[in-house]
């Protein structure tokens, strides 16, 4: 009698262990998204609980949940500012917080937003990259729910194109907070003259010169690494010299102090 007694107890206890649906995942929530879109972020965390851990334990079993392996899977993607996973009740919990994105990045290895410090936060979704190829002037299907994607994207946030075409992933730095700073004061100046950026090009990441190609068909060369200010203010004389022949520009240097080249 008491085998079958010990029996049945342990059998009850593999099967709250193993087979009872309390101990189980069901429900993902999200909380603190501002910008990427809940249901990426909720499908990437479906992803890793359905993969076996050790190639036989469920993970949407609370017991075999490896969440150190999922933070770094969520982070490796979305490279969050903070990122906090709990599990209450048959609850997977998500609270993240997002990094400001300035710029876009556009290299071989993929489209990333990168933020004020000049690293790379995360990859474009693809309706994000339809928005930026749209802005290159490329032939693109109509992006559904652009709507929905203007609060990472803005109209004007300047897209910068490594011509080096280095691979890069998220949380990379590319440029120094400075030149980030720079190219947005540079992008705020060029629009006051009613000039419209369309891509920045720079030679490789970290490299001090950037180049800016306007919709109206010529190029304007600054130094990151010298006054900003100074190459503004000079711009600003070129530019109202040739007010009413800018058609006839090809490109402005501003790197060279006090030497301007314009053709």
């Amino acid at each position: 009698m008491l085998i079958f007694l010990f029996l049945a107890v342990w059998g009850g206890v593999i099967y709250m262990l193993f087979f009872s649906r309390i101990l189980y995942v069901q429900t993902v929530g999200i909380q603190g998204l501002t910008t990427i879109p809940q249901n990426e972020v909720e499908q990437l965390v479906w992803d890793h609980l359905y993969d076996k851990r050790y190639l036989v334990f469920s993970q949407q079993h609370k017991l075999f949940l490896n969440k150190k392996a999922l933070y770094n899977k969520l982070q490796s993607e979305y490279n969050f500012v903070t990122l906090e996973i709990s599990i209450r009740q048959g609850q997977v919990n998500i609270l993240a917080e997002e990094r400001i994105t300035s710029l876009v990045w556009i290299t071989n290895s993929g489209w990333y937003f990168i933020d004020l410090d000049g690293t790379t936060t995360r990859e474009l979704f693809v309706q994000e990259a339809n928005i930026v190829r749209e802005r290159l002037g490329h032939a693109m299907a109509p992006v559904e729910n652009e709507q929905e994607l203007t609060a990472a994207l803005h109209p004007t946030m300047p897209i910068i194109e490594d011509m080096s075409k280095t691979e890069v992933g998220a949380a990379t730095n590319v440029i120094t907070s400075e030149a980030v700073t720079g190219v947005l004061e540079f992008d705020k100046a060029v629009r006051s003259h009613v000039l419209s950026p369309y891509i920045y090009q720079i030679e490789k990441p970290g490299a001090p010169w950037m180049a800016v190609k306007l919709e109206s068909g010529f190029e304007i060369y600054f130094d990151l690494q010298s006054d900003l200010q100074t190459q503004i203010q000079t711009l600003d004389i070129v530019l109202e010299e040739y007010n009413e022949r800018l058609a006839e520009l090809t490109y402005i240097d501003l790197r060279f102090g006090n030497h301007v080249y314009v053709k």
